[in-house]
């Protein structure tokens, strides 16, 4: 029964993990994640959970958050290959030196959908750079398309 007890009891710990991993990849997400470095940070969650291990930055640059991302993008996937008549959009532009290009798609009901957002400063940004850019999202998704687009 007592190690029926310490599994279950180590269950709910790893699970507990997993919902404060997730929290940090949201809350880094927006912030900077060299503050998860910060000395005042761990403190707190160690305060909250002693057996938790905090992320670093590394963790949270090189998977937590790139995989959270990915994560979402295949939720969206998923639910964007069920669909009919969908419209993808791109947009982009350039502040300070700095060019980003997004993509979108929205569904015949309204929704719209973030599925790129590229930083694109060392790019030339030519109708085929923008189409091959829209392209990458209508493959992903994986449905016969006919593009009627213009790249101006």
């Amino acid at each position: 029964m007592e190690a029926y007890v310490a599994k279950g009891t180590k269950m709910r710990r790893e699970e507990k993990h997993a919902k404060l991993d997730l929290q940090c990849t949201v809350y880094f997400s927006t912030l900077p994640s060299f503050l998860a470095d910060s000395t005042r940070f761990q403190d707190l969650l160690t305060t909250a959970d002693p057996t938790y291990k905090t992320p670093t930055r590394q963790k949270l640059d090189e998977e937590l958050i790139p995989g959270e991302a990915e994560a979402v993008l295949e939720r969206q996937l998923e639910l964007l290959r069920k669909e009919h008549y969908l419209t993808v959009s791109f947009d982009g532009g350039t502040k300070k030196g700095e060019s980003h290009y997004t993509v979108h798609v929205s569904t015949s009901d309204r929704r719209v959908y973030l599925m790129e957002a590229r930083h694109a400063t060392d790019e030339s940004h030519t109708g085929e750079w923008t189409k091959n850019l829209a392209m990458t999202v209508l493959v992903a998704l994986g449905q016969k398309f006919v593009w009627r687009g213009k790249c101006h």
